[in-house]
């Protein structure tokens, strides 16, 4: 049940950030180091693309309910 809410509550996080928050951090002037760390990450995970963030997240999700389901 823990590992449950855990995934819930991260892939809440994710769907949250590729819509509202990217772009409320982008506005921050304290997020500006964050950004500078992170932005490569962004282009070479998901090329800073919302609809391929949420899709690869689903994906995670599911293997890994998947392979949960199968231990």
């Amino acid at each position: 049940m823990k590992i449950a809410i855990a995934l819930i509550l991260l892939f809440s996080f994710l769907i949250w950030y590729a819509l509202k928050g990217r772009a409320w951090f982008k506005a921050q002037p304290w997020a500006k180091g964050f950004f500078a760390w992170i932005e490569p990450i962004e282009i070479v995970l998901y090329k800073k693309s919302e609809t391929i963030l949420l899709a690869r997240a689903k994906m995670f999700l599911g293997v890994l309910l998947s392979s949960l389901t199968f231990l």
